[in-house]
């Protein structure tokens, strides 16, 4: 596993994803890939409940949410959501490996999405495509 990007971001959403690698090392490398996106969402939240909503509203997600059900017109709001969704770690991560389905290489990218770039499986290469959002 490689990342490129914010030192500081990549090692944490490295750190993040270990616990669920540690479980089982031989797992396939989908669900490694797959703990990796996990962490990725779940560092990407921190980041931006640190950087916007606890500096601008005093708030977590879940008070956000919240904020934003009960005045979903708000403009304050609006603009707020706007923040986050342009928010950026501007860090990818790379994963790569052989497991009996054959040899994968999965990147993790804005905005947590993961992608297969290349899977060879019986000696013949897979088309690239994205795998979930």
């Amino acid at each position: 596993m490689v990342f490129s990007g914010s030192t500081a971001d990549g090692e944490e959403i490295v750190t993040g994803a270990k616990p669920s690698i540690a479980v089982n090392p031989r797992q396939p490398v989908k669900d490694i890939a797959e703990a990796v996106k996990q962490s990725y969402a779940k560092h990407k939240q921190r980041r931006v409940e640190d950087n916007i909503l606890k500096p601008l509203l005093g708030a977590d997600f879940g008070q956000f949410q919240t904020l934003v059900a009960q005045s979903p017109t708000s403009q304050v709001l609006q603009q707020v959501l706007g923040l986050i969704s342009q928010h950026n770690l501007n860090t990818d991560l790379l994963v790569a490996g052989l497991d009996d389905s054959g040899a994968q290489v999965f990147v993790i990218t804005h905005p947590g999405q993961l992608c297969i770039m290349f899977m060879r499986q019986n000696g013949r290469p897979k088309s690239l495509r994205v795998l979930a959002n």
